[in-house]
């Protein structure tokens, strides 16, 4: 006997009910339809120990986020990632010119907005942009 009350599809139409997640059996998502389930592992695309040993010395060297896209307006934010300018996906090299110090909000605004996470696409003054 079920515990919770059963709840329809989310499914848009589907007029089966679920009493466990929110889809039918017929309608569940696909597992590799995530990002994350697909992507290779980061060594596996390059970031090995030479790369950390390079990432680790550059946020040494620039431990402040270096709002590219003046979203800070003045204010000195931590770094959190150190980004490829141009990313390795569009030949961007491990070298230091090709680094920036980012903060969080930073790194999400360029990564929806470069297209480096799909095939194609991007802003492509951000995809040309250095630094």
């Amino acid at each position: 006997m079920p515990n919770r009350a059963p709840r329809p599809c989310a499914e848009r139409g589907c007029p089966n009910l679920v009493y466990s997640g929110s889809r039918c059996d017929r309608h569940l998502l696909p597992k590799d339809r995530t990002r994350e389930t697909v992507r290779a592992s980061a060594s596996s695309r390059g970031y090995g120990p030479d790369w950390k040993q390079k990432r680790d010395a550059y946020a040494r060297a620039h431990p402040w986020c270096e709002d590219p896209y003046g979203i800070h307006q003045g204010q000195k934010i931590r770094m959190k990632i150190v980004d490829h300018i141009i990313p390795r996906s569009q030949g961007g090299r491990d070298e230091e010119n090709n680094f920036q110090s980012l903060c969080d909000t930073c790194h999400n605004y360029k990564t929806a907005h470069d297209g480096s996470r799909q095939q194609g696409g991007g802003d492509p003054k951000l995809q040309s942009w250095e630094g």
